[in-house]
């Protein structure tokens, strides 16, 4: 009978080789995903920053302005005449003016 101890060494060594390979590509594959990961969590942030600025802004400037009262020439809502032939469905606006939805 013949010794296959130095055939079975040799799978061994290249299947240890080959899962080495997949580890290295794996890793590759975790830093290249926790890079992009990080980019897209920049230009959010960059979003949020500025969205952020722009809301201060906003509540700054609209504290300087006095309150503006409905001219009073204006009839109030409850005398719209709701539209019977819409064929677009209402948006919850729609339905809080007094327009009804037909069908």
């Amino acid at each position: 009978m013949r010794d296959i101890r130095s055939d079975l060494q040799e799978r061994a060594n290249a299947t240890a080789e080959e899962v080495r390979a997949i580890n290295a590509d794996y890793e590759k594959m975790i830093e290249q995903l926790q890079k992009e990961r990080e980019e897209k969590l920049d230009r959010v942030k960059s979003k949020l920053e500025l969205i952020s600025k722009l809301i201060e802004f906003e509540n700054e400037d609209n504290s300087k302005v006095p309150p503006v009262a409905p001219p009073a020439a204006l009839p109030p809502l409850s005398h719209v005449v709701p539209l019977h032939n819409a064929k677009v469905p209402l948006t919850p606006l729609a339905q809080a003016i007094g327009f009804k939805k037909v069908g």
